[in-house]
């Protein structure tokens, strides 16, 4: 039998990491943001952000993995290696 988790439950969830109480736009304007053709992102900036999205969920060590794959993506006979080294 699955689980059943309180409407109350739910609406805290969202209200704590998606919704506002009173929901309203927010809009900032950036001109030339990190990764805008204007300023676009340096290798260091790549692997800041790969890691930022990868480290949490794959671990550091298959991050650099994955990121060195990446860079080396032309000496590769097949690409299908990084699809897997990013699989869970």
């Amino acid at each position: 039998m699955p689980t059943t988790i309180p409407a109350t439950a739910i609406t805290q969830i969202l209200a704590d990491y998606v919704v506002k109480a009173k929901p309203e736009v927010i809009e900032q304007h950036v001109p030339h943001a990190i990764g805008s053709i204007a300023r676009p992102m340096t290798e260091r900036d790549l692997e800041l952000k790969c890691h930022g999205l990868t480290d949490g969920i794959l671990g550091i060590e298959r991050s650099k993995e994955l990121l060195a794959l990446c860079w080396n993506l032309e000496s590769l006979d097949e690409v299908a290696v990084v699809a897997h080294a990013g699989r869970l």
